[in-house]
């Protein structure tokens, strides 16, 4: 966690207490009724910021397992919608928009641990993530407690995005000057019938969680149909 993620919910607390202390010395110290005192309010102050930290803790780790799962899913399907078998097809619901494809995976991925994005940013292969505000609310005798904490997580992505955007614009300008796909990139590439298959590896190992830990490096897959590119003019081998 870096420093300004450790000073922002450093900040809310801080900030609680005071709010918290001029409530009591405005409305509760003038009460008749004595027996609401600081030292139960002091204790559910910690417990709330002690709560906040822990949902932060937790929700920067399932942000990470889930962008391991999705990196996963993702390099499986070559960047498009599961339906397309990995076949990249321009001018048709089968064209690589490779972040909002990842962030639609990535979403999924991350609902399984109950977590619901409100804003998610891709720029320079780097990911933000805003969640939902951490909220707790306790009400005492005398006493009212609101904490709000705000949880946004930036990670670095173990994918490459950029050079797959670049790929995809070498692929596409190939195709509309009709060049042989294989002459266009530095690629691996292996010709299937009409197919021409990429298989791109990733660039750092991931964890992924399923029925056990393991370690891999995706490798990103991605078909053309040399006959139905989605591309007026056509490649010739």
């Amino acid at each position: 966690m870096n420093k300004k993620a450790i000073f922002m919910p450093l900040l809310s607390f801080f900030v609680l207490i005071i709010l918290t202390y001029s409530y009591y010395e405005l409305v509760v110290k003038d009460v008749e009724d004595k027996s609401s005192t600081i030292g139960l309010n002091q204790a559910e102050l910690v417990n709330a910021y002690n709560k906040g930290i822990e949902n932060e803790f937790n929700a920067e780790k399932a942000v990470s397992h889930s962008l391991n799962s999705a990196i996963n899913e993702f390099s499986k399907n070559g960047g498009v919608n599961g339906k397309c078998n990995n076949l990249w097809k321009f001018n048709s619901d089968c064209e690589p928009d490779l972040e909002k494809n990842f962030i639609n995976v990535f979403t999924n991925e991350l609902l399984k641990y109950g977590y619901d994005a409100k804003e998610i940013k891709i720029n320079d292969n780097s990911i933000t993530i805003i969640l939902n505000d951490f909220t707790y609310k306790k009400e005492l005798k005398n006493f009212n407690l609101e904490y709000s904490l705000p949880i946004a997580v930036r990670k670095e992505l173990d994918i490459d995005l950029n050079k797959l955007n670049s790929l995809k614009d070498q692929v596409k300008k190939c195709l509309e000057e009709g060049k042989p796909l294989n002459t266009c990139t530095n690629e691996k590439t292996e010709v299937q019938e009409n197919l021409m298959v990429f298989s791109i590896e990733n660039n750092k190992n991931i964890l992924i969680y399923t029925e056990k830990i393991e370690t891999k490096k995706p490798v990103f897959v991605f078909k053309i149909n040399t006959r139905d590119t989605g591309i007026k003019r056509e490649t010739v081998f």
